[in-house]
């Protein structure tokens, strides 16, 4: 069936994307990062970031490598400092890629069935 074919290729991409986000400080920082991002500043340091959540500064790294990890962010080593990014493009590519397959799915099974009064 082509629909398990491709959500079978994108779980392990999906299943790291949800889990990194599933995190409550994780999901702070990635939130921090869209916020930075409309203002137009595009790489945080560390301690930029840390100022979104009140962790400590070790836990913050944590959390930045797993979000690394899982695609959220890009990293880029300057010196001693590490200065992390946004990937949106390639989370809005798995998202996608995830909507695509419940619509190739679903949606022909939603015109097969009556909605019910």
């Amino acid at each position: 069936m082509k629909c398990e074919t491709n959500f079978i290729e994108n779980s392990e991409k999906l299943l790291k994307l949800f889990k990194a986000l599933g995190d409550k400080s994780r999901l702070n920082i990635f939130k921090y990062f869209c916020q930075c991002s409309l203002d137009g500043t595009q790489e945080n340091s560390v301690n930029n970031i840390k100022s979104c959540c009140d962790i400590d500064l070790s836990v913050v790294s944590r959390h930045l490598a797993a979000l690394k990890k899982a695609g959220v962010l890009n990293a880029k080593k300057e010196g001693k400092n590490v200065f992390y990014s946004l990937n949106a493009k390639g989370i809005a590519t798995t998202l996608r890629e995830l909507a695509d397959s419940i619509e190739s799915c679903c949606s022909d099974n939603t015109k097969n069935h009556k909605e019910k009064p």
